[in-house]
């Protein structure tokens, strides 16, 4: 059994939009035991920078930049990761090298993008806060014209009352 091996790599890639994002992997791979020997002779021991980074290298920046920035950043970032392994395994496996698995670990954003982000969503934020101020400031209003319309009510009430009791007003005075 060939020990398995991996490549880290870390580079940085146009989005659809031609954004750039930051990618780190990792390729966990061994090679063909029944071609070991042809393969050193083809291509020497440094094999993983003559055929496996430069493989990775293309085919991440094909699949990048056929995907929106947020679409590698989250929703489809599995799915990313699975055409990647695909691609790769497709491109490399003809020389004798076995893909095991191919791990997208992170990616990034440049840091315009990141401070652009933020400043999205600070200022979803402040939007939702202001909803909230002018919601409770509705409520503030419709308390008040509630408030407003039953003192009247109030009052008359008050004013029934008395008229009807006028003797109240003076055991309330003494």
């Amino acid at each position: 059994m060939q020990a398995l091996r991996n490549v880290d790599d870390s580079l940085w890639s146009p989005t659809k939009e031609g954004l750039q994002v930051g990618i780190d992997l990792t390729v966990w791979h061994h090679l063909d035991p029944a071609r070991v020997v042809q393969m050193h002779q083809k291509i020497g021991p440094d094999f993983e920078e003559k055929i496996i980074r430069p493989a990775v290298r293309s085919v991440i920046r094909l699949v990048i930049s056929e995907y929106a920035v947020m679409d590698v950043y989250s929703a489809k970032r599995a799915m990313i990761q699975e055409e990647i392994n695909e691609k790769i395994k497709h491109l490399v496996e003809p020389d004798g090298f076995i893909i095991d698995e191919v791990v997208l670990r992170d990616v990034r954003f440049s840091d315009d993008f990141s401070k652009a982000i933020e400043a999205k969503q600070i200022a979803q934020q402040s939007a939702e806060q202001m909803k909230y101020v002018l919601e409770k400031e509705q409520s503030e209003a419709e308390r008040r014209g509630i408030e407003a319309q039953g003192r009247p009510k109030g009052i008359e009430t008050i004013y029934e009352g008395l008229r009807q009791n006028p003797n109240y007003i003076r055991y309330l005075y003494v």
